[in-house]
């Protein structure tokens, strides 16, 4: 199975570090699965547009069978997309809480 994190990136200090954090506590929670990580894009596309990155994540989302929301993913316009995204192609999404635990929402 793929899993895709879904949190908010535009305007986030050290944001790296909030998805990095979610991609080790993803692992350790769904062991044998793929973690899709939308941040480590920026290395791919160096200087593309909101736009174009919001492209990529699209595919990506159509890519996973899971998709784990990281915290302030209300305040993010992008993951909200995202989850709507998920939603309408039927992918689950969970949430990843403060203290590591998922939930569905």
């Amino acid at each position: 199975m793929r899993i895709y994190l879904s949190g908010p990136i535009t305007g986030v200090e050290n944001y790296h570090l909030n998805f990095l954090k979610a991609e080790n506590q993803v692992r350790d929670i769904f062991k044998n699965d793929e973690v899709i990580n939308p941040m480590w894009m920026g290395n791919m596309l160096p200087g593309g547009s909101h736009e174009e990155y919001m492209t990529l994540c699209f595919a990506l989302v159509g890519m996973a069978d899971k998709m784990v929301m990281l915290e302030g993913w209300q305040q993010s316009q992008g993951a909200r997309m995202e989850k709507s995204l998920a939603e309408e192609m039927g992918i689950d999404v969970l949430e990843l809480g403060a203290s590591g635990e998922i939930k569905h929402i």
